[in-house]
């Protein structure tokens, strides 16, 4: 027999419905409302209870060691003339930050003469490597009338911590001069020591004279140096160049380019040592 079938059983059914029915619909209502604000008054009491035992807490701070980054220093700057109306001249620029390079420095470097008259502007990019001197070269240029200061601005400098790379080994050797009649030749030659083939390689040469003092500069730039290759490059001036004694030829590649090492197709970086 089932239990609804039990009489008292449907007694006591009649009589919760009964009293249920007499329960006004507020009633109703007001419980359904309390149930809906007892889930925020939950939350807003936790919220309470975390404030009042951790509002005090401070996480421990973790100090960051102060970087002391030291200006650019414009040590030399020079005119240098080369023919009539033709002209060269240079800047070197000292970075003392042992870790911090600048990828891109922008600068615009003014051409005058004695009485202030602007003979010539060029502006350009380079590239300054961290603990380093960097050889700005204008190699040649015309002016109507001789530029004999050379006023220099460097830009905004946007220092860059150094990858951490081992910079490529660049061995120059064979610097010869040879300064004819009509031309001034710089020969060298430059190798690559790394076990990676190079990108670019730029090369700056320096004419002194035997006191040393700087009477012509140049520059160049080699592409695809591979691994242990020697290669040789010449610099030229389209006239002699009086009092030229010797040169002094440097090398150097931009380590904040992404691209400037590859390995050589089909061959591992290491497999040139392995076979020697």
């Amino acid at each position: 027999m089932s239990w609804l079938d039990n009489q008292r059983t449907q007694e006591w059914l009649i009589v919760i419905n009964d009293n249920l029915r007499a329960v006004k619909k507020n009633w109703l209502y007001a419980l359904g409302a309390v149930v809906v604000l007892a889930i925020p008054l939950s939350l807003g009491l936790k919220a309470l209870f975390f404030e009042l035992y951790f509002g005090d807490y401070a996480p421990p701070g973790v100090s960051k060691p102060a970087v002391n980054i030291e200006p650019l220093q414009v040590l030399e700057k020079k005119v240098l003339r080369i023919a009539d109306n033709s002209y060269s001249g240079f800047v070197r620029i000292k970075n003392l930050n042992l870790d911090w390079g600048i990828p891109e420095q922008a600068y615009t470097a003014t051409f005058k003469t004695l009485g202030g008259t602007v003979a010539a502007t060029i502006s350009g990019k380079t590239f300054i490597l961290p603990a380093s001197e960097k050889l700005v070269v204008f190699s040649k240029f015309t002016a109507e009338q001789e530029p004999q200061l050379l006023d220099f601005f460097l830009h905004e400098a946007k220092f860059l911590l150094k990858p951490q790379i081992q910079p490529p080994e660049l061995e120059i050797s064979r610097v010869e001069v040879g300064n004819a009649a009509k031309e001034l030749t710089v020969n060298a030659a430059v190798k690559n020591n790394s076990p990676f083939k190079l990108r670019v390689v730029y090369l700056y040469a320096e004419v002194l004279d035997k006191n040393n003092q700087v009477t012509a500069v140049n520059s160049t730039s080699i592409n695809d140096l591979n691994s242990l290759e020697t290669r040789s490059f010449q610099l030229y001036w389209p006239t002699a160049v009086l009092g030229a004694a010797r040169a002094v030829v440097k090398s150097e590649v931009n380590i904040f380019d992404r691209d400037l090492f590859s390995p050589e197709p089909g061959r591992s970086q290491f497999e040139t040592y392995l076979s020697d």
